[in-house]
């Protein structure tokens, strides 16, 4: 694809089953568009004391914390997410904090910006028109992806300029890695 989008083929993902593990997560946690979270975390940091599915949330410079102090699997992370999680990492040697499904409503986006860590992203959910947009250094190109339900995960290089946007109907939902 490109240094900012890698397909990881080694790993086979059986995408029936990560579905049916975001759709109990979301039971689990409660999620509902009513009282919208846009995330849901499958790992919190240790001896936290509120709800362990929304610890996750949010930017992490705000609260003077790092990825890697997300360090707790939920005991309700189902296995077979938790397992394929464990093995791509393992695969990539790619040191895991943060573990979330990040959705995105219809007809909405994030800003430019660039995080700290590459991350690894799974595609729960997606429509034609949901994008992921990167402008390499030193360019004035735009570069846009749409990524694919697939049976693979995707190495980004989130430490490019980047944004997201949904111009589809359907969310978009990713579970990612940092």
């Amino acid at each position: 694809m490109s240094n900012f989008v890698t397909p990881i083929s080694e790993i086979e993902v059986d995408i029936d089953n990560m579905i049916a593990d975001f759709e109990f997560c979301k039971e689990k946690s409660q999620w509902s568009p009513e009282q919208y979270y846009g995330q849901i975390g499958l790992r919190h940091r240790p001896n936290i004391t509120e709800n362990h599915w929304w610890d996750s949330e949010g930017s992490l410079h705000s609260r003077g914390l790092s990825e890697t102090d997300f360090s707790v699997w939920n005991e309700d992370t189902p296995q077979y997410t938790r397992n394929k999680i464990e093995e791509v990492c393992e695969h990539l040697s790619f040191n895991m904090g943060r573990v979330r499904y990040m959705t995105m409503p219809p007809q909405t986006g994030l800003k430019i910006h660039f995080d700290d860590d590459i991350r690894l992203h799974y595609v729960i959910k997606t429509n034609p028109d949901a994008y992921l947009f990167n402008k390499p250094a030193n360019t004035e190109t735009l570069e846009h992806f749409n990524l694919k339900i697939s049976s693979n995960f995707y190495l980004v290089d989130t430490t490019q300029w980047h944004f997201v946007y949904n111009s589809g109907w359907e969310e978009r939902v990713h579970l990612v890695i940092s």
